[in-house]
């Protein structure tokens, strides 16, 4: 690579790079150093300058990056994150007593990772927990505003490293008055239905997956709430699909009732995932990662 010996290059500028690299665009770089979008094309165009070569080029998506800007972020992103652990006061062990963010969904939260972190108890860092639907947890990962996250969104990219926690089964239920057990599909079909949202989403991917069908897009009710979809479904006010580990005690009690008691139902795989660099810098997120990948599953 040529460069100009007379300019020296601000580590800012390669900061911005290695933040281009990572993220994949520009507007994502912004956001996750906190500076603006103009700024970071400035940097990018000056680091060119100095190198003579470009860095990245455009696609559909954002920006992929070019042999040359490959190899800068591989010549200097260790001594960028170690820059990063200083400024941070995260290096020597982490010992600065930053909180650790923590996403997920709420329900998912409640149950499961609640009762993990309270089996451990001694040694965990402070944790700040955010709600959030799991498209959105990702993008405030990437975006360097959540430290870790609960997502149902499978976790792609070298930049991201993730755990599988669990399997999350569909189940479509609702209160046994309602005698729809073993029904045919032209009764189920015609049940009240109370959804997350107008989309449907859930609900549509059990009628596709397990009836070969489209569901009625008329809910009597949507609510953006699994906890109280799961209340007005034990109410009778409709049938629903709901993840397992919600409504397994309802069904054990006789509260509700498996409409379709498939042996394969719909799932998702829960994910832990959390930045690989961050990671690597903060011992504390490196810790609280392994603990709920191991305890979480219990």
């Amino acid at each position: 690579m040529d460069t100009n010996p007379d300019r020296r290059l601000p580590l800012d500028y390669l900061r911005t790079v290695v933040a281009v690299y990572r993220t994949g665009s520009f507007s994502a770089a912004s956001r996750r150093l906190g500076i603006s979008q103009p700024t970071v094309t400035n940097h990018i165009r000056l680091v060119e300058e100095h190198f003579g070569q470009a860095l990245f080029a455009r696609t559909a998506t954002g920006v992929s990056p070019t042999p040359t800007g490959h190899e800068i972020v591989v010549q200097t992103v260790h001594h960028i994150d170690s820059v990063e652990r200083v400024i941070r006061g995260s290096g020597a062990g982490d010992s600065s007593g930053r909180s650790v963010t923590l996403g997920g969904p709420r329900e998912y939260v409640a149950l499961h990772v609640l009762p993990a972190l309270s089996r451990v108890r001694v040694g965990l860092p402070r944790i700040d927990v955010a709600f959030a639907e799991s498209a959105d947890l990702m993008s405030r990962l990437e975006n360097g505003e959540l430290d870790l996250v609960i997502t149902t969104i499978r976790p792609r990219g070298p930049d991201i490293t993730s755990w599988p926690l669990a399997d999350e089964e569909f189940w479509l239920v609702g209160a046994p008055e309602f005698g729809l057990v073993g029904a045919p599909f032209s009764s189920v079909d015609a049940a009240p239905l109370i959804a997350y949202n107008g989309d449907l989403a859930i609900i549509r991917r059990y009628w596709n997956t397990v009836f070969e069908s489209e569901p009625r897009f008329d809910p009597v009710m949507t609510i953006p709430d699994l906890q109280s979809i799961r209340a007005a479904a034990v109410a009778g006010i409709g049938i629903t699909v709901l993840p397992s580990y919600l409504v397994a005690d309802d069904v054990s009690a006789g509260r509700l009732a498996r409409i379709d008691d498939v042996a394969e139902p719909p799932i998702n795989t829960i994910f832990l995932a959390a930045s690989s660099a961050l990671i690597a810098a903060r011992p504390r997120v490196a810790m609280l990662a392994q603990m709920l990948a191991h305890e979480v599953k219990r």
